[in-house]
C-alpha cells in the first residue's frame, strides 16, 4: 500500500542525507486502464505539494498513462510496459506499448533546478520474435518493414500519441 506521508518523510530523510534531487517511482494505477485513477492523482498531488519531491515515474497498469505536471513538478503517470509478455487475450494490444521517458534537468548560476519537458520515444514489444523491445520511430523508418507489420506499429504509435500527446515529439523545452 502506498502511504504518502511516509512517501513525503523518506524524501525529506533523503534530502537530509544530500539529496539534491528526489525521484519517486511508484507502482500503482489500474491494470491496462490509460486514465490515472482518483488515487494516483491524489497521491501525486500530496507529493508534489510537499516540496520533497522532484518527479514521480509510474507504472503497474500495463499502457502507457498521461504525463502532466502536478504542482510545478512532472509526474509521468505510467510508462506501459518496456517489456512483457502480458497475454492479449487477458490485457489488450496496448499491453505491448511502451515508453523510455528523458527528462533533463538543469542547474543554474544559483544552484537550482530546472527539470525541462519530458521527451518520450515510444516502443513496441514484440512478443513473436524473442521479446523484442522496438524503437517505433526507427522501426517506421524502415522502408522494407512489411505492410502488416507497418499496421501493427503505426496503431501502436497512435496509441501512444493519443495518451501522450506531444511528448512523443520531443521535450527539451521548459
Amino acid at each position: 500500500l502506498l502511504d504518502p506521508e511516509q512517501l513525503v518523510a523518506d524524501a525529506a530523510e533523503a534530502r537530509r542525507l544530500g539529496a539534491e534531487l528526489v525521484i519517486v517511482s511508484l507502482h500503482w494505477g489500474n491494470e491496462g486502464q490509460h486514465a490515472p485513477t482518483d488515487e494516483q492523482r491524489r497521491i501525486a498531488g500530496l507529493l508534489t505539494g510537499s516540496g520533497q519531491v522532484d518527479l514521480i515515474v509510474g507504472h503497474h497498469a500495463h499502457v502507457v498513462q498521461p504525463i502532466e505536471q502536478i504542482n510545478g513538478v512532472w509526474v509521468i503517470f505510467g510508462l506501459g510496459n518496456v517489456l512483457s509478455n502480458m497475454p492479449t487475450g487477458t490485457f489488450p494490444a496496448s499491453s505491448q506499448d511502451g515508453m523510455v521517458v528523458t527528462v533533463a534537468v538543469h542547474r543554474d548560476a544559483e544552484g537550482r533546478f530546472r527539470w525541462l519537458r519530458p521527451a518520450v520515444t515510444p516502443t513496441w514489444v514484440d512478443r513473436d520474435d524473442g521479446w523484442r523491445v522496438i524503437t517505433l520511430a526507427d522501426a517506421l523508418a524502415d522502408p522494407a518493414l512489411g505492410p502488416g507489420r507497418r499496421s501493427v506499429l503505426e496503431a501502436s504509435m497512435a496509441r501512444t500519441r493519443a495518451v501522450v500527446g506531444g511528448f512523443v515529439d520531443g521535450g527539451t523545452q521548459p
